[in-house]
């Protein structure tokens, strides 16, 4: 066995997409669709072979961390990749790993960040020296068979039954429908994404590489884009990715005027209802533990986040960056009770002068004297 290093899958695109398949959790961030387009300026695509055999493999990019090597899992940062590993050829996780964990700890002075892993990851067993874990996120979930609406809690069908029949009687109809043509489906997910969040999104910074990876994904008929309509107005957008019977909703967005509120709630439902009757076996949520996810999913994937240093400066960069974002949390945390110690004394004050003083309660109490008529 031995490793090839490589920026492109090139003819191991079908092998490596095999691999993907068999995973537990098979991930659209892994397919080699998504490792062409979603990658940065320098991606490192580790290939395990066995003689020409693609055995095995780990999808990185490299960039420059505080002048060390810094690896992370390619696509990471605001597209926010999940459910990430590394592939092995079914009973060969073992050697794999091994071969893996040679090449990451080859001499030389390196930072290993990996973020969005799975739990139980097979790359947790190839990384070298001592790992840092850190739990990131919470990835809700659920399995899909037959009407999936109807196996829903009665709050979420009477929120989707309600909306609907709103809408149609302030606009005169109300359709959840597939976008065909991929570039104007992009244009309505910006366009409803930056109106409902704002200067607030960070995905927007990085669209141009969204808009890659989906027309990477649309080659291969893995991705979906559903759209509400309520007369004449698109009001809600979602843009999922389709594969080995899992549909992972990814990105959406919706005009946020409260003319249309609980639109995107009813056009999430109504895709994942078709996704069951199509006969899809998941549907993933991706990371993200907001309160409206458990109106539609009851699953929970716990995501991580894996660290370690290979080398003596790789070490010391470790060691500060940990110590600077322990500096940040303390610091958030004292702003935090400083504000509320603050706000607490203001309310206090308030409450304090709206009470009449001592001194001139009895008076301001008492009534005043009739005053004689003229």
């Amino acid at each position: 066995m031995r490793v090839s290093v490589t920026n492109v899958l090139g003819a191991y695109a079908d092998a490596w997409d095999s691999l993907v398949e068999s995973l537990p959790i098979p991930s659209p961030f892994l397919r080699s669709w998504w490792l062409d387009a979603a990658a940065g300026s320098r991606p490192c695509i580790v290939l395990v072979l066995q003689r020409d055999r693609l055995v095995g493999g780990l999808a990185l990019e490299s960039d420059r961390h505080v002048g060390i090597e810094r690896l992370r899992l390619l696509g990471a940062g605001p597209l926010c990749p999940d459910h990430l590993d590394a592939v092995a050829a079914p009973g060969m996780q073992a050697e794999v790993a091994a071969v893996l964990r040679g090449w990451l700890a080859r001499p030389g002075d390196r930072l290993l960040d990996l973020d969005g892993v799975v739990s139980d990851s097979l790359v947790a067993t190839a990384l070298p020296g001592r790992v840092r874990r850190e739990l990131t996120a919470i990835a809700p979930w659920v399995a899909l068979s037959g009407g999936y609406l109807e196996r829903r809690s009665h709050a979420l069908r009477r929120m989707v039954h309600r909306t609907e029949r709103r809408l149609v009687r302030e606009t005169g109809s109300c359709i959840v429908e597939r976008v065909g043509d991929v570039e104007l489906g992009l244009r309505v997910v910006r366009r409803l994404h930056a109106q409902r969040w704002g200067e607030a999104s960070v995905f927007l910074g990085a669209f141009d590489r969204f808009a890659a990876v989906c027309r990477a994904a649309a080659d291969r008929g893995e991705l979906a884009i559903d759209v509400l309509r309520a007369g004449d107005e698109t009001v809600a957008v979602v843009a999922s990715f389709e594969f080995a019977g899992r549909i992972s909703y990814h990105q959406g967005g919706r005009i946020p005027a409260q003319r249309w509120r609980t639109a995107g709630t009813l056009l999430l439902a109504r895709v994942f209802d078709d996704a069951a009757r199509r006969g899809l076996i998941e549907a993933d949520l991706l990371r993200g533990d907001e309160a409206y996810k458990s109106l539609f999913a009851d699953g929970r994937r716990e995501l991580w986040r894996l660290r370690c240093a290979v080398g003596p400066r790789a070490l010391v960069a470790l060691q500060i960056d940990i110590a600077v974002e322990r500096g940040r949390r303390l610091a958030g945390r004292t702003r935090r009770g400083l504000r509320s110690i603050a706000t607490r004394r203001h309310v206090s004050r308030l409450s304090s002068e709206s009470r009449p003083r001592a001194g001139r309660s009895s008076a301001s109490a008492a009534p005043r004297a009739a005053s004689p008529s003229p």
